[in-house]
């Protein structure tokens, strides 16, 4: 009998990998159309992969990992802007190594608007879908890594490339109230962005806990019927 229960539960475990796979060998569809040559790398259907119950949670994602790409761009442009309006000498402060860093990070976070889809939404994905262990940890690690962002770009230390609150700050001082006021919008919608992560990160470890406990039911009944 303990035999055949250890078989039952390796079977639990067998099953949970299956979904796991099973969602891997599914049809690439995302990106919806082909950019730069760039063919579909993952399946994406909500409908279609993600429990009823939680989907209103993944699409809210799904519309947080465009605003994201958004705000990159936002945050982009209003550091080149303010620069312009400002001047580079004035806005630089005699510090012209520290002034390019900040704008050339604020072109390579750019990435992000690709690389977020990877690093924490699909993550997200896949566990609300498959209820894997595994891919709960990197969804986890994945919603840290974006929080992290977020608050760095809130903050916005010069010479990190965020249109953060020390940034808006530093240019108050150089430049007058009026790129200050340019620069606040981002700063608030980095801050808004990192509160939107925490709660999502929240709102994660309470479906981890439901489909830990479906889990372990499972593996219940599984040993109540051979008792």
């Amino acid at each position: 009998e303990e035999e055949r229960l250890r078989k039952q539960s390796l079977d639990v475990d067998r099953r949970e990998k299956q979904l796991t796979m099973k969602t891997a060998r599914q049809t690439p569809n995302f990106p919806p159309i082909r950019l730069l040559c760039i063919q579909p790398v993952v399946h994406h259907d909500i409908a279609g992969d993600i429990p009823l119950d939680r989907q209103t949670y993944i699409k809210a994602c799904y519309g947080t990992y465009y605003g994201t790409a958004l705000l990159l761009i936002a945050n982009l442009v209003m550091i080149i802007v303010n620069a312009s309006s400002c001047g580079s000498d004035k806005l630089a402060h005699g510090d012209m190594g520290n002034f390019n860093k900040h704008i050339i990070l604020a072109v390579a976070y750019l990435i992000g608007a690709v690389a977020a889809f990877f690093v924490w939404y699909h993550p997200i994905y896949s566990a609300c879908g498959t209820g894997s262990s595994i891919t709960y940890v990197m969804a986890f690690i994945g919603i840290f890594v974006a929080f992290a962002f977020a608050v760095l770009q809130a903050v916005g230390p010069e010479g990190y490339g965020g249109a953060g609150f020390l940034y808006a700050t530093l240019t108050a001082d150089r430049c007058g109230s009026s790129n200050f006021l340019m620069i606040l919008p981002v700063a608030i919608l980095w801050t808004c962005l990192a509160i939107v992560m925490f709660a999502y990160g929240m709102h994660l470890i309470k479906y981890y806990k439901e489909d830990q406990a479906s889990l372990n039911d499972a593996r219940e009944q599984l040993r109540a019927q051979v008792r």
